[in-house]
């Protein structure tokens, strides 16, 4: 699988896709000065897969975070396996009733048209320091369960760094922005009914009723310590026609 994936024809993909999406790495590099031999770039890729080791990163505070940004090799390797499980992975049904988001703009896009459609009540629930507090065991054995290759598993655990019994994942792996939302599905399953907008670990339900609102804490609080995760009682809140604007 492994061979797939990082074959030439899927990485000049990877680089026309993603290209102008560029910040410095650590050593300095931007996409840009790759320079035009894409047969240096993929043969680089190639042998940096078949000796992954983590690191280095640029580490940058970003909103009271702390970013780690790996170089462009490493990102052109991680978004590879990114695209390539978004195409062939089946996640969950889709739903024209639930959302889950990644762009500011979507988020409120679907926001006002949910608070239309469905509100006028709505619930937030915030998870409680999302990245840190993922536990790798947990997640190994999701990753396990959609990724029947040992090779592409093995690859995975050795980008974000997993070990047994240890906790938190790096921001600004785009491998883990990509696999943490995914991990999230295991709550949206249980969600397929109600009418939801999702921003990463910001979930909004919407209803006419106020007491569905209202016993949607509860419900979360439950599925997420399947999870092992828990919810953020002081981000928790339920509001009538909220203010969209700056809702984050």
């Amino acid at each position: 699988m492994l061979n797939e994936i990082f074959r030439t024809e899927n990485l000049i993909k990877v680089i026309d896709r993603h290209c102008k999406k560029s910040r410095p790495g650590p050593d300095g590099m931007v996409w840009s000065d790759l320079g035009r031999n894409e047969n240096t770039v993929i043969a680089a890729v190639q042998v940096r897969v078949e000796n992954f080791v983590p690191g280095p990163y640029l580490e940058i505070t970003c909103s009271r975070r702390k970013i780690f940004i790996p170089n462009v090799i490493d990102r052109i390797i991680q978004l590879a396996i990114c695209d390539f499980l978004e195409d062939r992975v089946t996640w969950i049904p889709s739903s024209p009733i639930r959302k889950r988001v990644t762009g500011e703009n979507s988020f409120y896009h679907y926001m006002s048209l949910f608070v239309r459609q469905h509100g006028p009540y709505v619930c937030h629930v915030d998870i409680k320091e999302f990245y840190p507090s993922i536990n790798h065991s947990t997640f190994i054995d999701f990753i396990q369960s959609f990724v029947d290759d040992s090779g592409l598993r093995d690859l995975i655990k050795r980008i974000l760094c997993l070990c047994v019994g240890a906790r938190g994942l790096l921001i600004g792996n785009p491998l883990t922005t990509c696999l943490a939302d995914k991990f999230l599905l295991n709550i949206d399953k249980h969600l397929i009914d109600m009418a939801m907008v999702c921003f990463h670990d910001d979930f909004f339900m919407f209803s006419q009723k106020l007491d569905r609102c209202e016993a949607f804490p509860v419900l979360m609080d439950r599925l997420l310590n399947n999870i092992d995760l828990r919810s953020n009682p002081e981000k928790t809140w339920i509001r009538k026609n909220p203010t969209i604007k700056n809702i984050l």
